[in-house]
């Protein structure tokens, strides 16, 4: 049996808090819910008081084109307060399942964030239910929604704008560009994550948070030389921390790899009887370290001279060199 709860009264609700306007609002600036049936989002999409309901958010699902990750849905947390204070003034955008042999009855378009929420809280969803049995237009809706929202990032549109393509969803790329009004050039340099090969993308860190000029600086490296795959995939873990710019992550290929690798030096120093003492070594990266002989059994004391002695030379070093 479907848990869905039908309440006109959120619809008053939303008109009262401006998520959503009547149409006769829109062109007189008054809010008169019993003269005006429909109403509209911020985003464009109008509904009436019968498109409104609560469904149980157990009955949803996400749909296959969502673009928004696990990894940018934000503090869930704090949304959850948020809704236990002030209820749910932002509807999520539903439609009936294609699917029919799946359990659940509804797919989410738009509003993931909210939906986990309420899904976390045991508590109804708020959602308008549309009939939206064409794709691109349940695309176009989440892309309204997004852009308003601004917490998408440019790499997970990139993943789903590929997928929609590689689906047969958008004939080309210039028809799917001109649905979402975005130039051709803008979509081609959108599209430049998804043309990094995979097992570079897993390297990198905070792949959503990387630019989009980052992105276009690694495929034209990787274009010029077969040796940068290997290169930047070795560095590919400083990439948007350390590396943060084109010029570093060029620079970084260019000094890091003609250079050839320094031989680490090892010096063993022994007593005169012949006795192993102590290890002096700089490792490949120049780093240089002291390693005492395990069975020399130093006392205390010991190395507490030692050490203040090494402090003193270093010193004395230093201010020379100055």
């Amino acid at each position: 049996m479907s848990k869905n709860i039908h309440n006109s009264g959120a619809l008053s609700l939303l008109i009262r808090s401006g998520t959503v306007k009547a149409l006769d609002d829109i062109h007189n600036g008054e809010t008169n819910v019993s003269e005006s049936l429909y109403v509209q989002t911020d985003t464009g999409i109008v509904f009436n008081e019968n498109d409104i309901f609560y469904v149980h958010p157990s009955e949803c699902e996400v749909w296959k084109y969502a673009n928004r990750s696990h990894n940018e849905l934000g503090d869930i947390e704090e949304l959850m307060e948020s809704i236990r204070k002030n209820s749910q003034l932002q509807p999520v955008l539903v439609r009936e399942n294609a699917d029919k042999e799946k359990t659940t009855k509804y797919e989410i378009i738009f509003g993931r964030r909210r939906y986990e929420a309420c899904l976390r809280l045991n508590i109804p969803l708020l959602a308008i239910k549309k009939n939206i049995s064409n794709i691109q237009d349940a695309i176009l809706m989440q892309d309204a929604e997004n852009k308003i929202r601004k917490n998408v990032s440019n790499y997970s549109n990139a993943v789903l704008y590929k997928k929609l393509l590689d689906d047969k969803v958008f004939a080309s790329e210039n028809e799917l560009s001109k649905k979402i009004s975005k130039t051709p050039s803008s979509f081609s340099e959108l599209m430049t994550y998804t043309k990094i090969p995979s097992e570079i993308i897993s390297c990198i860190p905070e792949i959503h948070n990387l630019p989009i000029y980052m992105a276009t600086k690694i495929n034209v490296l990787l274009s010029q030389d077969k040796e940068n795959y290997q290169k930047i995939l070795a560095v590919a873990g400083e990439i948007g921390k350390k590396i943060n710019t084109p010029k570093k992550l060029e620079e970084v290929l260019m000094d890091g790899f003609n250079k050839k690798p320094t031989v680490p030096d090892i010096r063993i120093f022994n007593s005169e009887a012949g006795k192993k003492l102590f290890t002096f070594k700089i490792d490949h990266k120049g780093y240089p370290s002291i390693t005492f002989t395990k069975d020399l059994a130093l006392k205390d004391e010991t190395y507490e001279f030692i050490c203040k002695q090494l402090v003193s030379l270093l010193e004395e070093r230093n201010t020379g060199s100055d």
